[in-house]
């Protein structure tokens, strides 16, 4: 004969953090929440602190070359990238928005933009990046400065242009000036860097361009106590 032992059932009497549960002697919560083992069904939603960017930027640089505000950025990598905002500002706090590019989507590559302010202001201006996900999330770039002389103290010249071996720079200004003079590629790489003491008047500098290969450069001079940033473009060919 099959024989039935009674079943006996241990009443859990807390719950998951130790606390009497509803219906238990000493229970002293409010009642208003199911018991269901753990705060009675109560739970906290924690919003995470930290976001995922759309965009890893590991460059922003620009200047004068001659005719227009250059502007130079390059993404290592992009996540759900819609497009950036290019902004403008005279003293570095109110922005405006002069323009915008579109941005890649999603990249594990690096990738280089470029933007024409081709209507820069004289003197001090400051730009900035906006850069906006598909859903909106941004976050803004490094601010970089770029100031455009209005007194015609500094004028440069580059001949021949284009040139294929040697080219000859003129640079007049009205002071004497330490000068760090650097050249950049299209995508703002650096491939030439020298440093250059003028005299006021008239300086004559020349410079073997034999190695370089066939493109448009731009020659950036900046002034070593004022920080003004001035350039040219030439043509290898």
């Amino acid at each position: 004969m099959l024989k039935v032992m009674p079943l006996h059932l241990a009443l859990v009497t807390t719950d998951y953090e130790g606390d009497i549960r509803q219906g238990v002697v000493g229970y002293a919560g409010t009642g208003t929440a199911p018991d269901i083992g753990a705060d009675e069904g109560e739970f906290v939603v924690v919003t995470p602190d930290c976001l995922l960017l759309p965009i890893e930027l590991t460059a922003f640089t620009g200047w004068n070359n001659g005719v227009a505000n250059e502007l130079h950025w390059t993404t290592e990598t992009e996540i759900n990238s819609d497009y950036f905002e290019i902004q403008r500002s005279t003293n570095g706090i109110d922005f405006v928005t002069i323009g915008t590019s579109p941005a890649a989507g999603n990249s594990l590559l690096p990738l280089d933009y470029v933007f024409y302010d081709d209507a820069p202001l004289y003197g001090l201006q400051y730009y900035r990046l906006k850069i906006v996900d598909i859903d909106y999330t941004y976050d803004y770039s490094n601010i970089i400065a770029i100031r455009i002389n209005d007194d015609s103290s500094e004028e440069i010249y580059v001949y021949p242009n284009p040139a294929t071996d040697f080219i000859t720079i003129e640079i007049n200004t009205a002071t004497a000036d330490a000068m760090l003079m650097e050249i950049l590629d299209v995508t703002g790489r650096k491939v030439m860097s020298n440093t250059a003491s003028l005299q006021a008047g008239v300086n004559i500098l020349q410079l073997n361009i034999q190695h370089l290969p066939k493109a448009t450069y731009l020659i950036q001079f900046t002034n070593a106590v004022t920080g003004e940033v001035s350039g040219v473009q030439f043509v290898k060919y």
